[in-house]
């Protein structure tokens, strides 16, 4: 990705590397490169102890970045673990048994916050206007973050790394007794005009002895500005808000649409009225206040009522508008006819009356 250009420093703060063993020489320069220009690189054990063909790189291909020389290739120890100090402005303090460490790692001049018995762990240094970071352990050694019976500082630990990096979370959930919920997944996506918001329930399995699955509940999410709020599973416009209730669920997610400007109905314009049977005839729909892309579930009823299934469609009507194209069978009802328009965000309907002769 790195060598074809599909990795733009510009549009990043913090690049983790997770068990990157192998490293070509392009992608450690553009690492460097982005470390020097003012990103941060987080890194686990042995990072680019090998060259981008899978051979051993003498003292690694990004040692000199993380302020550390190897002085062998012994077998990772298990150790308890102690972390104190500071990342930048934010204190951490984490103690944990199980670390799962390399013992040939030595400093140089990066500055270690920790240990695992001897051997020194989450090594930080400065590079340039950036910041790197070498934790030295496996990080599937760590506490799960996911669970609630964790040592404490755990999460506190890995929030400090990214918020020293400038990176702070858009969404966060609090129980019911006001603290930080850990088992569930926020999700985001960034559509025209709205974003996406899904809440997943986590599931940790760390062996076939141990599985946590998370609980359903009602949690509160914060927002950091007021917004336009729709829950997509309840089919409720949770208002202008900058927190609100939300139900969590562990099996299943829950689904948020956010907007900046309050979202309505759509604009349902048929075209050629009367309809005469046996033509493809076309409506138009759009927004004219939203910018958004809207997706639009088209259904027909015939003058008894009864859908006309096979004209049902699923419209994204982008701002501007869009149009559909439906056609009608010689053989199909005379009489009034109805377009039902629903958002599918909003819920809110358009029922349009017409004439097919």
């Amino acid at each position: 990705m790195m060598r074809l250009g599909e990795f733009n420093p510009a549009d990043f703060k913090v690049l983790i590397l997770s068990q990157i063993e192998a490293l070509g020489a392009v992608e450690a320069g553009m690492i460097r490169s982005f470390v020097e220009g003012g990103g941060t690189v987080i890194a686990d054990v042995r990072p680019g102890v090998y060259d981008g063909h899978c051979k051993p790189a003498g003292q690694g291909m990004l040692h000199d970045v993380f302020g550390i020389r190897r002085t062998g290739d012994d077998a990772a120890r298990i150790e308890r673990a102690r972390i104190d100090g500071s990342v930048g402005t934010y204190p951490v303090g984490v103690s944990f048994d199980g670390a799962r460490v390399d013992p040939a790692v030595q400093v140089m001049d990066g500055n270690p916050l920790g240990h695992a018995g001897e051997v020194p762990i989450c090594i930080v240094r400065t590079v340039g206007k950036g910041r790197a970071i070498l934790l030295n352990f496996a990080m599937d050694s760590y506490p799960i973050l996911n669970t609630s019976n964790i040592p404490a500082g755990s999460d506190d630990f890995v929030r400090a790394l990214l918020r020293a990096s400038g990176v702070e979370p858009q969404v966060t959930l609090t129980g019911a007794e006001g603290d930080l919920v850990r088992d569930t997944e926020i999700i985001r996506w960034s559509g025209p005009g709205v974003e996406f918001v899904t809440l997943f329930g986590a599931m940790s399995l760390r062996s076939r002895k141990m599985m946590y699955i998370s609980k359903d509940e009602t949690v509160e999410l914060a927002l950091p500005a007021k917004k336009h709020v729709y829950d997509l599973r309840e089919g409720i416009y949770r208002g202008l808000v900058d927190r609100f209730p939300a139900q969590k669920l562990g099996n299943r997610a829950t689904w948020l649409v956010i907007s900046d400007l309050e979202l309505g109905p759509p604009l349902v314009k048929p075209q050629g009225a009367p309809w005469k049977r046996g033509t493809r005839v076309t409506v138009d729909f759009s927004f004219p206040e939203s910018d958004a892309t809207h997706a639009v579930k088209l259904q027909v009823l015939v003058p008894d009522g009864t859908p006309a299934e096979w004209l049902d469609q699923v419209l994204l009507v982008p701002a501007g508008g869009t149009r559909a194209t439906l056609p009608i069978a010689y053989n199909d009802p005379a009489g009034e006819w109805t377009l039902r328009a629903s958002d599918l965000y909003t819920g809110e309907a358009t029922d349009t009356r017409l004439n097919v002769e």
